[in-house]
C-alpha cells in the first residue's frame, strides 16, 4: 500500500510536468505559427507592392508611347525636327527602362537576402514571382520598342506623303495664281526666286492657265483669221503685219533690231504733239509700304516688291519676298500709277507677267488685243502668251529697249564662267563651264569637268552670278559632298558647328560634317523640294 501510494504520487507529479511541458510547447508552437504568418504576410505585401509598381510603370510606359504617337500626329509639318526629337526620346526611354530593370534586379536581390532565413520553398516561390514580374516588364519593353519602330515607319510614310502633297499644292498654287491673280495684290509677297527658279510650267499647265483657254469656237475661228502675216526676205528681214480694231501696225525686224511702222499720227516719232503716254511727266514720289514691281540687279527681271523708304532723291529701299532689301532707282520701278493707259493697242511695249514663270515680269510687245480683254504678248525671248490686262504695265519704247538690254547682259554674262550645274541623268550637280547661250532662251550649253556637254536651264545653274543670302539653321542649300567639290547635292542645315561650318543632311541620306558655308549655295524651300523629288525620281530602283 505504501509503495502504491508512492507510485501514485510520482505519477501525479509526472503528469503535472507533462502538462506543463505540453503547455510550453503549445505556446512555442503558437508563437512560431504567428511569426510565420507575419513573415508570410510581409512577403505577400512586398510581392503585391512590386506587382503594383511594375503595373504602374507599365501603364506609364504605355501612356508615354501614346503621348509620343499623339505628338507625332500633331507635328507632321515639322517632320525633320520630329525625327530628332523622336530619336532623343527613344534613347531616354531605353535608358529609363534599363535603369528600371537594374533597380528591379536590386530589389529582387535585396528581397532574397532578407528572406534568406526562410525555407527553400518560400525562397523559390518569391524568386519565381519576381522572375515573372521581370518577364512582364521585359515584354513591356519589347512591346514599347515595337511601337516605336512602327511609329517611325508611319512617320516616314507620312513624310513621303507630305512631300508629294506639298509638291502637288505648289503646282496647283502656280496654276491658280497664273489664272486668278487679282489686279491689286496683297502686301504679303511671294518670294521671287522661290517661284521663278522652279521648274517651268508644263504645256498642259500653260494651256490651262491661258486666259482665253475657254473661248468659244466662234471666237477662236475669228482669231485664227486675224493671225498676223509674216514675210521673210532673202536677207533675213522679217515684215510682220499686226491688226487690232481696224488699225494696222507693221513690225520690220532684222535680227535683234526692229522698227514699228504705223499710220497713227499720234505714234509717229516726228509728231510735234505726242500723246500723254510718252509725254514727260513729273516723277511720282513713292511711299513706304507701296506695292510695286521692281528690277533687281541679279537678273534684270521685274518682281513684286514693297517700298520701305526713300534713300535719296530718285532712289528707294525696296524689299523682296524673302525680306532682302536693295536700293533701286526710280527708273527701275513700275507702279500702278505709272500704268495710266486705260486701253492698250497692238504694237505697244509692255512689262508683262511671263507665262512660264510665276510672279516674274519681262518686257514684250502686244501682238493683238482679244475680244475677251486679254492681250497676246510676244516676250523678248520669243515666247508668246496670253496675259490679262491687270498683269501688264505699259512702258515706253526706251524702257522696253533698256529692259531687253539689261536682261540680255545678265543672260550672256555667265557665258564662259565656271559654274555648278545639274545633270538630268542622275539629278546631281557637278562643276563645269558655260560654253554658250542657246538662242535667246534661258538655256545654256554646259561643258562638265568629266567631259560631257549638256543643255541646262538657267535656274539649275549656280555660280558667281547667284545671289548670296545669309545661311542659318534650317536653310536649304546646295552643298559639296567632299572637300574636292566634285559633286553637289541639295540638303538642309541641321546644326551650325561655328559661324563658318555646318552639319548638313543631304537628300541622299548622307550627313555631311563641317561643311564650309562659303562653298554652299542658298536654295529656296520650293526649289529644294523639287530638286529632291527629281533626284529620287531619276535614281535607279533597288
Amino acid at each position: 500500500a505504501a509503495q502504491q501510494a508512492e507510485l501514485k504520487t510520482q505519477w501525479e507529479e509526472l503528469s503535472l510536468k507533462t502538462a506543463e511541458q505540453q503547455s510550453v510547447l503549445m505556446e512555442q508552437a503558437e508563437r512560431l505559427a504567428q511569426q510565420s504568418g507575419q513573415d508570410q504576410a510581409a512577403l505577400k505585401e512586398q510581392c503585391d507592392q512590386l506587382s503594383q509598381q511594375a503595373a504602374n510603370e507599365q501603364s506609364a510606359l504605355i501612356e508615354q508611347s501614346r503621348k509620343l504617337a499623339s505628338e507625332h500626329a500633331e507635328s507632321m509639318s515639322l517632320s525633320r525636327q520630329l525625327t530628332e526629337q523622336f530619336a532623343a526620346r527613344s534613347l531616354d526611354l531605353q535608358k529609363q527602362l534599363t535603369s528600371e530593370q537594374e533597380r528591379q534586379q536590386q530589389l529582387l536581390t535585396l528581397s532574397l537576402e532578407n528572406i534568406g532565413h526562410r525555407s527553400e520553398k518560400q525562397q523559390s516561390e518569391a524568386a519565381s514571382k519576381h522572375s515573372e514580374q521581370l518577364a512582364v516588364l521585359q515584354k513591356a519593353v519589347e512591346d514599347q520598342l515595337k511601337i516605336q519602330q512602327e511609329t517611325k515607319r508611319t512617320q516616314d510614310e507620312h513624310e513621303k506623303q507630305f512631300c508629294e502633297q506639298q509638291k502637288l499644292l505648289s503646282d496647283l498654287s502656280q496654276q491658280i495664281e497664273q489664272r486668278t491673280l487679282p489686279p491689286q495684290s496683297t502686301a504679303v509677297l511671294i518670294p521671287r526666286e522661290e517661284e521663278s527658279v522652279g521648274e517651268p510650267l508644263s504645256s498642259a499647265q500653260l494651256e490651262s492657265s491661258s486666259p482665253d483657254a475657254h473661248l468659244g469656237e466662234l471666237e477662236q475661228e475669228e482669231e485664227d483669221e486675224e493671225d498676223e502675216a509674216v514675210d521673210v526676205f532673202p536677207d533675213g528681214t522679217q515684215v510682220e503685219v499686226l491688226s487690232a480694231e481696224g488699225k494696222d501696225v507693221v513690225l520690220v525686224r532684222h535680227g535683234d533690231i526692229g522698227v514699228i511702222v504705223t499710220g497713227n499720227d499720234d505714234l509717229r516719232a516726228g509728231s510735234s504733239d505726242l500723246p500723254s503716254r510718252f509725254a514727260d511727266t513729273e516723277e511720282e514720289t513713292l511711299y513706304a509700304g507701296q506695292e510695286i514691281i521692281a528690277c533687281f540687279a541679279d537678273d534684270g527681271w521685274y518682281y513684286p516688291a514693297l517700298v520701305r523708304e526713300g534713300v535719296s532723291p530718285g532712289v528707294y529701299l525696296v524689299e523682296d519676298g524673302y525680306g532682302d532689301t536693295e536700293e533701286i532707282s526710280r527708273d527701275d520701278i513700275i507702279t500702278e500709277d505709272d500704268d495710266v493707259i486705260a486701253e492698250l493697242n497692238a504694237g505697244e511695249a509692255v512689262m508683262a507677267l511671263h507665262p512660264n514663270f510665276v510672279n516674274s515680269f519681262a518686257p514684250g510687245f502686244i501682238q493683238r488685243v482679244k475680244r475677251s480683254g486679254s492681250l497676246k504678248v510676244k516676250f523678248y525671248d520669243g515666247v508668246i502668251g496670253n496675259v490679262k490686262r491687270h498683269d501688264c504695265y505699259h512702258i515706253s519704247p526706251e524702257k522696253f529697249a533698256a529692259a531687253c538690254a539689261s536682261i540680255s547682259h545678265h543672260e550672256t554674262s555667265i557665258v564662259g564662267q565656271v559654274v555648278v550645274a545639274r545633270r538630268d541623268g542622275d539629278g546631281c550637280y557637278y562643276p563645269g563651264r558655260v560654253i554658250s547661250q542657246i538662242g535667246s532662251t534661258r538655256s545654256y550649253a554646259v561643258q562638265f569637268e568629266m567631259g560631257q556637254m549638256e543643255e541646262q536651264e538657267a535656274h539649275h545653274i549656280f555660280g558667281a552670278h547667284t545671289k548670296a543670302r545669309p545661311l542659318q539653321l534650317g536653310s536649304r542649300v546646295l552643298a559639296p559632298l567632299d572637300d574636292s567639290c566634285s559633286c553637289y547635292l541639295p540638303g538642309w542645315i541641321a546644326s551650325l558647328s561655328d559661324p563658318s561650318t555646318a552639319l548638313i543632311n543631304c537628300v541622299n541620306g548622307r550627313q555631311l560634317i563641317l561643311v564650309p558655308l562659303d562653298r554652299c549655295f542658298w536654295l529656296s524651300e520650293l526649289y529644294h523640294n523639287r530638286a529632291a523629288h527629281f533626284f529620287h525620281k531619276v535614281q535607279p530602283k533597288p
